[in-house]
């Protein structure tokens, strides 16, 4: 479960959970981020690269809107 809805195989792609394998529910948005980049660069360098471009675009791309909003 997550945000990441393009990189993501979820019951669109396998089909509905049966309701007993479900444990709990969300409760709250903590951060939401706006990226238009794969979720995964590969190896140890990618994931460097990805860490620091999301520390240097955090303020712009961040969702606050959506930051820390409580799911009903």
């Amino acid at each position: 479960m997550g945000d990441n809805r393009d990189n993501s195989n979820d019951s669109r792609y396998w089909g509905p959970v049966p309701r007993d394998h479900i444990k709990g529910r969300a409760f709250m948005i903590y951060w939401s981020y706006d990226s238009d980049e794969p979720y995964e660069w590969p190896g140890v360098a990618g994931k460097l690269r990805q860490i620091g471009r999301m520390a240097l675009n955090f303020f712009t791309k961040t969702r606050w809107e959506r930051t820390f909003r409580v799911v009903r």
